[in-house]
Parts: structure tokens; C-alpha cells; sequence
């Protein structure tokens, strides 16, 4: 990574994707985030139906990633919000060389910000609790589980972070 302390937040370009394939390799090997190495890493990068992907940039290096997708059935049932009210926060990642420089906290608040634009409320479902709530950058921010579903059974989509028992739903 450059030795410059600048982040700088913005729209993923097509010339991103080789960097970004870059950061989510490292983040792979350390991490086993995705849990399986993905056999085409720049489309596990653009999930369909994406309408927006976010870098943060230090210098020349990628060192985080987001993408912004609908949040689908499942999800929106799991969070107990309508699919049109909901935006999904997909392919979150911060390179292993950028840890605790707010690399995830600048990607979530424009996560936020898009999202109050549309009028719609970002969340964040993850595969592994491997954070506990005290380092959990998502809790940091703002985030909080959403409830169960009216149904009053456990949520079926994923092991969500911080030990919660649902998706995040950003402030």
C-alpha cells in the first residue's frame, strides 16, 4: 500500500476491478472472506442487479469495496421492511493493509447517504460473527439488528456479524 494516509471515497470505475480482485484476494487468504475463493472474482465484484459500486482508494491502492444491490425477498422478509424500502449492502471489504483507518466506516456512511437520497435504508447481511460487538465497525456506525420476522421464527439468511440474529440495518 502507498505510504499516504488520504482515503478518498468514490464510484468504482471499470479500471478498479483489477485492484479490487487484488484486495479481495488478500482478504480471502486472511480472512477466508468469501469463505470460498471465488473462480471469477471481478463478477463476484458485481452482483446482479448492482446499481452502484463504491471504492476507497489510498494513493493508486483499492483498499475497500462496496456494492449496493436490491435486497431481494428473503432479505427484506428477514428484515421485516418492504423490498422497495430496503437497500442491500453487498461485497463489503477492507484490504488487510488498511484495517482500523475507518476504510469500512466511510464505505457504510455512503451506504447511508445513498440510501437517504432514494429514500430507502441500507442493510447489511453477513456470512460469519467473526467480530465481536465491541469491534464491530458495523455497530459503530450506527447499526442495529433488525427485529425478527412477524412470524416470530429466526431469521433463515446467513449467519449475521456481531452476534446478531438478523440482518444489520444501517441508521
Amino acid at each position: 500500500m502507498t505510504d499516504t494516509n488520504e482515503l478518498t471515497v468514490r464510484l468504482r470505475a471499470e479500471a478498479d476491478l483489477p485492484r479490487c480482485v487484488e484486495a479481495l484476494a488478500g482478504v480471502q487468504a486472511a480472512d477466508r472472506y468469501p469463505v470460498d475463493r471465488p473462480a471469477d472474482p471481478a463478477g463476484r465484484l458485481t452482483p446482479h442487479g448492482m446499481t452502484d459500486a463504491w471504492v476507497v482508494v489510498a494513493g493508486a491502492d483499492v483498499v475497500g469495496h462496496m456494492a449496493l444491490t436490491p435486497p431481494g425477498p428473503a432479505l427484506a422478509t428477514t428484515a421485516g421492511l418492504p423490498e422497495r424500502s430496503l437497500l442491500a449492502v453487498a461485497r463489503l471489504f477492507v484490504s488487510t493493509r488498511a484495517r482500523r483507518r475507518g476504510v469500512a466506516a466511510l464505505l457504510l456512511d455512503r451506504a447511508i447517504e445513498t440510501g437517504a437520497a432514494r429514500g430507502q435504508r441500507p442493510v447489511l447481511e453477513v456470512e460469519t460473527p467473526r467480530v465481536p460487538p465491541s469491534g464491530c465497525t458495523s455497530a459503530r456506525a450506527g447499526a442495529t439488528s433488525a427485529p425478527p420476522p412477524p412470524t416470530g421464527r429466526p431469521p433463515t439468511a446467513g449467519s449475521p456479524a456481531c452476534g446478531c440474529t438478523s440482518p444489520l440495518r444501517l441508521p
